[in-house]
């Protein structure tokens, strides 16, 4: 299989990667992998703190390279991005995600099912039958679990 190796904290190198095998898919009809080489600024998890195993000197190196600021300092140096519409895209940005954990929060949580339909487009059959053992599980402990205040089993 092709490969194509990439920066992937540079998003002009992600794009022109994108764009050369795209090319070869649509040309020869056959994958091409891309390993976008980046670096994972945070935390794995709310329990991991990363300073254990990584210098403060090491994630400021790699703080500058962060491609979200790259492409901001690039924007920037070119005129096209400004503190005027950083501020204005925050602003409406916010308001998008305040809308949308408002309307989240009126929706009762995924139901336990989903642990195992949102995984395959084809549940395979030990999934399914573990999924079943599940459900009769919620059932029979009915008054040990909440399920009243999650959205039902289909």
């Amino acid at each position: 299989m092709k490969a194509i190796r990439v920066d992937g904290n540079d998003v002009f190198a992600v794009l022109t990667a994108m764009k050369a095998a795209r090319k070869i898919c649509i040309n020869e009809s056959r994958p091409v992998l891309i390993e976008a080489m980046s670096y994972r600024l945070a935390h794995h998890s709310s329990t991991d703190e990363s300073t254990y195993y990584r210098s403060p000197h090491e994630i400021h190196y790699w703080r500058k390279h962060d491609p979200i600021m790259r492409l901001q300092r690039y924007m920037e140096n070119r005129g096209i991005w400004d503190a005027e519409k950083e501020e204005k895209w925050l602003k409406l940005s916010n308001q998008i995600i305040e809308k949308a954990i408002e309307e989240g929060v009126l929706e009762k949580p995924m139901s336990p099912e989903s642990l195992f339909t949102d995984v395959y487009a084809e549940m395979p059959p030990i999934l399914r039958k573990q999924m079943m053992e599940a459900k009769l599980h919620f059932e029979k402990y009915r008054d040990k679990y909440p399920l009243d205040d999650y959205m039902p089993w289909k």
